[in-house]
């Protein structure tokens, strides 16, 4: 039989519906909990309180674990 075996997940987020509370449903929380690495796009579109909040909740969710980029019009 054959195996995968996943190293890393990825999650994109836009930071903007984060701090909205539209990604606190499902599938969108399950994705984000699972996340290694959260990448966090459209940076430049979102406000200095948005993307601070988004911070904060991947800070407050896995402190340890989770790396947190930034991305703006799809450079990382």
């Amino acid at each position: 039989s054959e195996h995968v075996a996943i190293e890393r997940v990825v999650t994109l987020v836009d930071p903007r519906a984060w701090a909205a509370g539209r990604l606190d449903r499902e599938p969108y929380a399950s994705q984000i909990e699972s996340a290694d690495v959260i990448v966090l796009h459209k940076v430049d579109l979102a406000s200095t309180a948005e993307l601070g909040d988004a911070r904060r909740r991947a800070d407050a969710m896995w402190p340890a674990r989770v790396a947190v980029v930034e991305a703006s019009r799809g450079a990382v």
